[in-house]
């Protein structure tokens, strides 16, 4: 073999190698870097007004607060809700940690396939007096104990916790209030 094609050769192998490191260095700087203090809605729990929760058409509901400020189940009925679980939600998504921010492809198509959110395992959303944004959450992450999620908010892929997506989609009976038997 020429020497010459095999200087070249090896030049170019460096030079690969070298964009490979870059690339994979800046990528783990971007999955990284200051998202972690933020959070994916950014509402604060005393704006929220209605959330309705999606997970399949069984555990599917509704809450809504009234004017005094307590939290209700609104469908599939009207009842009243488990306080400690309805904070739990409301702060949860309140202050919903980013463990990976990252933008996603021009096709949207092609993003709702990748992160699983074609057809996401649960959607949430949440009213305000201004706006209505909709959380769905997609397939388990790359990244250990993360799920892919996404917003009508903007075209970013954010990669939540596993337990965080488990408390956001508990089902319905977790929200109902619980009523000790009748004593005799």
């Amino acid at each position: 073999m020429n020497k010459r094609l095999t200087l070249f050769l090896a030049i170019v192998a460096t030079v690969l190698g070298l964009l490979t490191l870059l690339t994979q260095k800046k990528y783990r700087s971007d999955m990284r870097s200051g998202s972690r203090s933020q959070s994916v809605l950014r509402i604060p729990a005393n704006q929220m007004l209605r959330i309705e929760v999606k997970t399949d058409y069984w555990n599917s509901f509704s809450l809504e607060r009234d004017e005094s400020g307590k939290w209700a189940l609104v469908e599939p009925s009207r009842e009243a809700a488990d306080e400690s679980a309805v904070n739990r939600l409301i702060d949860n998504l309140s202050d919903l940690p980013i463990l990976a921010e990252f933008d996603s492809p021009v096709d949207d198509t092609e993003r709702y396939q990748q992160y699983g959110l074609w057809s996401p395992r649960g959607e949430i959303l949440v009213m305000t007096a201004d706006e209505e944004v909709l959380l769905q959450f997609g397939s388990d992450s790359a990244m250990p104990a993360g799920v892919y999620c996404a917003t009508n908010r903007d075209d970013k892929i954010h990669v939540i916790s596993t337990d965080a997506f488990e408390t956001l989609v508990a089902p319905l009976d977790h929200y109902r209030l619980k009523r000790s038997p009748p004593q005799e």
